[in-house]
């Protein structure tokens, strides 16, 4: 509950639920496992005003063996990544019975069937997103400016090659769920420019997906 800025890593917890609960925010769990319980985000009222857990990350681990594997309450702006979710009720669940509740998964697979998300409720499901890119002869372009535009040409992302001629990985939306309804953001378009050059390639990313963009001409 209130909690800020804590790393918790590499630990078992069994039959009781982990709870992030109240403001409780940019809270970071790795590599976690949650045996026979769930993982939750709970709003909390104290002396008459609620408070909602943000911007808090999760990243690997699994959640195993729940009623609710994973369960958003009122809170957005949270995302899980790469957890493994098996054995559970409902895999996913989300309300936004006291105010928004719009949270991010990646590299979660996103099954209707084992959801449940009310009408208020969004849920952005995402994956990670590699990109290498290369001259005709193979050699990495290095300092291309990479952007990355959705389907409603809205900015996702803008990075830059390194010394491999790779950028970051990013992690890119394939849908938004509203309910029970599905909007796509893709394709996507990676968008590669250097000097008065450019290239541009749509991708479908509906896994965790590595590309390699060809540029035009040489590098050196």
């Amino acid at each position: 509950k209130h909690s800020a800025f804590m790393q918790i890593e590499k630990n078992t917890f069994q039959d009781e639920p982990v709870i992030l609960r109240g403001n409780s925010h940019d809270n970071v769990l790795v590599d976690n496992e949650i045996l026979n319980a769930g993982l939750r985000f709970q709003p909390y009222e104290e002396r008459g005003a609620w408070t909602y857990p943000s911007k808090n990350r999760v990243s690997g681990g699994k959640i195993r063996g729940a009623s609710e594997c994973l369960s958003f309450a009122s809170t957005s702006e949270n995302t899980v990544q790469d957890v493994t979710l098996a054995e559970c009720g409902k895999l996913i669940v989300s309300k936004a019975d006291l105010g928004p509740a719009e949270n991010t998964i990646v590299g979660i697979p996103f099954t209707p069937k084992a959801a449940l998300l009310d009408e208020k409720s969004v849920l952005h499901v995402g994956w990670r997103l590699e990109i290498a890119v290369k001259d005709k002869s193979g050699i990495p372009v290095v300092g291309a400016d990479v952007r990355g535009v959705d389907a409603k040409q809205r900015a996702v992302f803008a990075v830059v090659t390194d010394a491999t001629g790779a950028t970051p990985p990013q992690n890119v939306i394939e849908q938004t769920r509203r309910g029970d309804t599905s909007v796509s953001s893709l394709p996507l378009t990676v968008v590669v420019s250097l000097g008065k050059k450019t290239v541009s390639r749509a991708v479908n990313v509906t896994k965790h997906t590595s590309v390699t963009i060809t540029f035009p001409g040489s590098s050196r």
